[in-house]
Formats: structure tokens, C-alpha cells, sequence
């Protein structure tokens, strides 16, 4: 970035919807399932949730 660009609404964190596994590059929507033996999103996912549930309480990280 040059010297007097300027970035709006930067990346905060994912949201539940985000990790849906139908946007995983290793979904395979013809079997509508993941050939992975463990889910290779499962901490972005859990973050998620995390974050979803301690706003729902009325907190913010």
C-alpha cells in the first residue's frame, strides 16, 4: 500500500455462516461431504461460536 492509502473495515474475525462447510475448497458438492477425516476449519469454526455466544450475552471481545 502507498503512503496515503487508507483501509476501510478491516477483517475482524469469522462468523458461524463463514465456516459452513459448503465453502471449504475440500467439500466435494457432488457428495455433498468432506473427504477429510478431520475438519481442517475447526478452530475458525470454534472461534466463531465463541465469539457468536459472548456477544449474544452482550459481550465483546
Amino acid at each position: 500500500m502507498g503512503e496515503y492509502t487508507q483501509a476501510y473495515e478491516r477483517f475482524k474475525d469469522y462468523n458461524v455462516k463463514d465456516c459452513d462447510c459448503i465453502f471449504c475448497l475440500h467439500y466435494d458438492k457432488q457428495k455433498k461431504r468432506c473427504p477429510l477425516p478431520r475438519c481442517c476449519c475447526e478452530e475458525e469454526r470454534a472461534r466463531a461460536i465463541c465469539h457468536e455466544q459472548l456477544e449474544k450475552g452482550g459481550i465483546t471481545l
